[in-house]
């Protein structure tokens, strides 16, 4: 099955390039800027596009994990090359979802290692208190391939990370040592290490999987890392959040202002106030869509755009819709997942295939809309 490359539909937007030019002139002046009526799945091509023509850091706070999640699945169906990055919240960790801790630490070595990321994540994730960058940066350790190491010395620093002495590795936490093979299973990866030594010398690492034992990886180097949960402490003094991980350059894009500024109810001294919130989002170059109140923006992209129409699976609706549209001149594009899915609507469109362009491809959108400026 075949991809669809989304982007080559809007290489010739003006409001795509206008926002690109506007990012990479950013040097010279800050200046936020209102995406004024853009459309569901629209800002997903918008922000691909950016990320493909420029090199910084992009962070998107979403209204919540659902629209966080979705916003992810729309930018690896755009481009896959882009990589996005979740940053949830903690909460879940509570219940024992230690995916949770991964996903989180995932994040912040990417940026602790000044790597241009993209990230995406909700209000509730980037409010949060997290450990300050250099407790983060205790709470880790490397080993290399060819390092000279004491297996003494390797389990003290492990136990006092509160990793756990146990048979076999199972979770991120554990780690065992039966001879010259010693198991990690750090946090920092979704897969356990596997050292193997000649004598103290490490001759081999790599990446194993827990139901079968059989290595994946091969590594020259990894990254031990404790959970930092377990470390964050009182957050007294001076608050210490994403934000502090993030460049100075990072283009913050902000779908509701609205929600973002709210105030958390209950446990809110796990979270950032309000007032201090609004300081750290000046010193960014912020991109706004969806709601919002007080204007904090001195550049503004009208779109030309409407949402998709219902059509509550009303097929002659829908053909109205489409016939309505190819009249103006539209081109009309309805992407298929399946073969299965691509039979049906052949037999529902077998007589009207002229008014739309059926494509079977892996990389559908959440939603669709309709581009009245590009006529798609």
């Amino acid at each position: 099955m075949k991809i669809l490359d989304i982007l080559t539909l809007f290489k010739q937007d003006g409001n795509l390039i206008s926002l690109t030019n506007q990012i990479l002139a950013e040097e010279k002046e800050k200046t936020n800027t209102h995406l004024k009526n853009i459309q569901d799945s629209q800002k997903a091509i918008l922000a691909a596009h950016i990320i493909q023509n420029t090199k910084t850091t992009n962070l998107f706070v979403l209204d919540g994990l659902e629209d966080a999640l979705y916003f992810v699945d729309d930018l690896n169906n755009i481009n896959p090359k882009i990589k996005p990055l979740l940053f949830p919240s903690s909460e879940r960790i509570e219940i024992g979802d230690n995916n949770i801790i991964l996903e989180r630490i995932d994040v912040l070595q990417k940026l602790r290692q000044q790597k241009s990321s993209v990230i995406v994540t909700y209000p509730k994730a980037i409010k949060e208190y997290l450990i300050d960058k250099t407790k983060f940066n205790k709470h880790q350790f490397k080993l290399k391939k060819g390092q000279i190491i004491n297996q003494d010395t390797l389990v003290d620093r492990l136990e006092k990370l509160e990793f756990q002495n146990t048979e076999f590795v199972l979770e991120p936490g554990d780690f065992c040592i039966k001879g010259f093979i010693i198991d990690i299973f750090s946090y920092s990866n979704e897969y356990p290490s596997r050292i193997m030594l000649n004598n103290n010398t490490i001759e081999e690492i790599s990446y194993f999987k827990v139901s079968d034992q059989i290595s994946i990886k091969n590594l020259i180097e990894i990254d031990v890392v404790g959970n930092i949960e377990k470390i964050k402490g009182d957050f007294t003094g001076t608050p210490t959040t994403l934000f502090s991980y993030i460049p100075n350059n990072t283009n913050l894009w902000i779908h509701n202002a609205n929600i973002l500024l709210k105030v958390e109810d209950g446990r809110t001294s796990n979270y950032i106030d309000q007032a201090s919130l609004r300081k750290l989002i000046d010193n960014y170059h912020c991109i706004y869509s969806g709601s919002i109140n007080d204007k904090n923006y001195s550049n503004t992209i009208l779109f030309d755009a409407s949402a998709q129409p219902s059509f509550n699976k009303n097929f002659e609706i829908l053909i109205n819709h489409l016939n309505e549209y190819r009249e103006k001149g539209y081109k009309n594009i309805i992407t298929v997942s399946s073969k299965n899915q691509m039979n049906q609507l052949k037999h529902i469109f077998k007589n009207y295939m002229y008014l739309v362009d059926l494509v079977e491809c892996e990389n559908s959108l959440k939603k669709g809309f309709v581009d009245h400026a590009n006529k798609i």
